[in-house]
């Protein structure tokens, strides 16, 4: 008999399930192979109806970005000026104060 092959997306659904028959919560975790607070964390996108794939840790902004018109104008600057980085930043100082 082969072995049966299912997703990650299934077992986890799969241990959702289980959760909510089950009164033992530290023993199905311990045979699902993870800790409660995962396990939590799964019963409460299987209850949300969300999506229980990974998801992605990136964060949504980018605390210290340079604005965009600031980066075009760097741009810009070192395209006609031939200026390496030190030379850039002074000029901008100058220009952006």
């Amino acid at each position: 008999m082969p072995w049966e092959r299912k997703t990650v997306e299934e077992q986890r659904r799969e241990f959702a399930e289980a959760a909510k028959e089950t009164k033992n919560f530290s023993a199905l975790c311990r045979e699902f192979g993870i800790t409660r607070k995962t396990g939590y964390k799964w019963v409460e996108r299987y209850k949300g109806n969300t999506d229980l794939s990974d998801k992605s840790r990136k964060p949504f902004t980018i605390a210290n970005r340079t604005p965009a018109e600031t980066e075009e104008r760097i741009v810009v600057f070192m395209s006609y000026s031939g200026y390496m980085f030190f030379g850039v930043s002074m000029t901008l100082k100058g220009t952006f104060g």
